[in-house]
């Protein structure tokens, strides 16, 4: 029986290397809405969680960490797709493990733009979906290099969080 992810608590290691940080929920885990200032782009509230449920933390690398938000348009219309993506440089096989069984969850995530302005991206009604590649190679000792990317697409941009 596949473990489901309320079962299995998030688990942090040493760093390796400097670090960049991003925060994710499934979007399930939220309990009201995130209110959200369209004239200012801002968020108004924080997002409430039900209780024993908190924001998980993900270390990336900040040499790999990439957030773009490109315009987009097809026949339906005009929209922004928005990916995040970075490497994990110490991912034990326990916090591994926790990110397997949230691999079909949808996210909302907090990160950080280019310009160390914060983000909230996703909302309860639809979040960022998560795809982790994990390689090992032989090269330099048999590194294994965890690569995590978040995409999603959605009519405006992403608005600014007061962390």
């Amino acid at each position: 029986m596949k473990p489901a992810y309320s079962d299995i608590a998030p688990v942090t290691g040493g760093l390796v290397s400097g670090i960049c940080a991003v925060k994710i929920i499934p979007r399930e885990w939220i309990a009201e809405e995130i209110k959200i200032d369209f004239g200012t782009n801002k968020v108004l509230s924080q997002a409430v969680l039900f209780p024993n449920k908190n924001w998980l933390k993900l270390q990336l690398v900040e040499s790999s960490y990439e957030f773009d938000e490109k315009p987009k348009s097809n026949k339906g219309g005009n929209y922004y797709e928005t990916s995040l993506s970075g490497t994990s440089n110490d991912l034990s096989a326990d916090l591994l493990q926790v990110l397997e069984t949230l691999r079909y969850s949808e996210f909302v995530v907090i990160a950080m733009d280019r310009q160390k302005r914060y983000r909230i991206i996703g909302n309860q009604d639809a979040g960022m979906v998560m795809q982790i590649t994990n390689k090992q190679t032989n090269n330099q000792g048999g590194n294994q290099v965890i690569t995590i990317d978040f995409t999603i697409q959605t009519e405006t941009l992403s608005p600014f969080f007061e962390a």
